[in-house]
Formats: structure tokens, C-alpha cells, sequence
């Protein structure tokens, strides 16, 4: 790849995620304030930073994540998934924000129940819940109104057109290996049966060969020395020789 290939490369992804931005940016900035707000939070009470991220990515990293999954599903198992995951995923930003607005409310003591004591008391929850509240309705509106529109679809089309070819390849790819390994099977049941005998010959002559050499007795048998006395009677061989 040149330099100019680089280039455009760089710049299509850039012109990407900046498209991405400027047809989602309400649900960016929704996510933005309670993160933040869950974030602040969360420090403020634990002052551990991987706390902090781990609440965030669990709650509004989720949402991002699961909402994009819902467009490139490939089954019913995978699409519900997706949806109960986005679901899950606002709903816990929705309590952990109402809860994080509480916290910053008091924590920094700001007393808003208190001071405006002659405000109702619905007023001034309204006053703290609702820009959390706001945020999640939101967001929520923004993802569905999305995923429902023209451009979500075809981009749904166009990903189930991928995932079509893809599976294609994949498939054409798992036959080629089968039938390679059929064919190995094959000709090795072929040459088997043609050279196991030819091999099985040979190693027994060669087993053979190395047993006979083991077994092998001399050709010149040693002399003997014979039992017969001086006038050809044998001795009991149970005595001993005479002198």
C-alpha cells in the first residue's frame, strides 16, 4: 500500500466516524452528560478509577454496543439478544443517573430539599432528576427513530448481503477442505490396499533375516570328544575319566 492509499484510507474512516457522529450525535451527547454524571458520581463516593470505567462501559458503553448489534443481526436468537441487551443497557443508565443526581445533589451540598422549603416537593425533584431523566428519553428516542429510518434499513440490507456472501465462501471453503479430505482418505485406501502387502512381505523377510542371524549355527560342527574307551567300550559317563 502507497502512500496515497494510506491516505484515502485514513481520510475514508475519518469521513466515517464523523459521519457516524452527524447522524447520531444527539444519542453521543445524551450519553456524554450521563456518563458524566454517573462518572462524578461514582468517584465521588469510591475514588476508584476502575469503578468509574467499568460503571460507565458497563452502562453507557452497553448501550452503544448493543444498539449497533440490533443492525448487523444475523438470526431471531442474535436480534433479541441485541434488544433485551439495549434495553438493559438504558435502564441501568436510567437508575445509576436518578441515582448519581441524588448523590451530586447532596454531596455537594447544595440542599436543594431544603432550602426552597416552600417549593413543593415534586418541584424540586424535578429540578434534580431532570436532566438525567432528559437524557435517557433522549438518547432512547434517538436510537429508535435510527434503527426505524430508511438509512437504517438499507444499511441492514447491505450488511445481510455481506453476511449472505460471506456465509457463501465460508461454505465453499468448508466443501473444498472436505472434499480434499475425502479425496486423501480415498487414495490412501487405494494405496493400501496395492502396497500394505507388498510392505508387509518385505518386513517379514527383513524379520525374518534378523531372527535367522540370530539363530544361525556354525557351519563346521566342534570336534567332540568321544566317550569310547581304549577298546571301544564307553565308560559310565557318570564316573569319572580313567587316567
Amino acid at each position: 500500500m502507497n502512500a496515497n492509499e494510506k491516505t484515502n484510507t485514513v481520510d475514508s474512516k475519518w469521513n466515517a466516524f464523523w459521519g457516524g457522529v452527524s447522524r447520531h450525535w444527539l444519542r453521543y451527547a445524551a450519553l456524554l452528560v450521563t456518563g458524566s454524571l454517573t462518572g462524578y458520581a461514582a468517584w465521588s463516593y469510591t475514588s476508584n478509577g476502575l469503578y468509574v470505567i467499568a460503571l460507565v462501559l458497563l452502562a453507557e458503553g452497553a448501550s452503544l454496543y448493543w444498539s449497533l448489534r440490533i443492525e448487523d443481526y444475523g438470526n431471531v436468537v442474535q436480534q433479541g439478544t441485541a434488544v433485551i441487551g439495549t434495553v438493559v443497557a438504558w435502564a441501568s443508565i436510567a437508575v445509576t443517573d436518578l441515582a448519581s443526581a441524588t448523590i451530586i445533589v447532596r454531596g455537594a451540598n447544595l440542599e436543594i430539599f431544603s432550602v426552597f422549603a416552600q417549593v413543593p416537593e415534586w418541584a424540586q425533584k424535578t429540578v434534580v432528576y431532570v436532566v438525567p431523566f432528559l437524557a435517557v428519553v433522549q438518547g432512547v428516542l434517538a436510537t429508535v427513530h435510527y434503527f426505524f429510518s430508511e438509512e437504517a434499513a438499507l444499511r441492514r440490507s447491505i450488511a445481510q448481503t455481506n453476511r449472505e456472501t460471506e456465509k457463501q465462501i465460508k461454505q465453499a471453503e468448508a466443501e473444498a477442505l472436505k472434499s480434499a479430505a475425502r479425496a486423501r482418505a480415498q487414495k490412501f485406501t487405494e494405496l493400501a490396499k496395492v502396497e500394505a502387502p507388498k510392505l508387509g512381505e518385505a518386513q517379514g523377510v527383513k524379520s525374518w533375516h534378523d531372527t535367522a542371524q540370530t539363530l544361525r549355527v556354525p557351519t563346521e560342527s566342534p570336534t567332540v570328544p568321544t566317550t569310547a574307551g581304549k577298546n571301544g567300550q564307553h565308560p559310565d559317563p557318570l564316573l569319572p575319566p580313567s587316567k
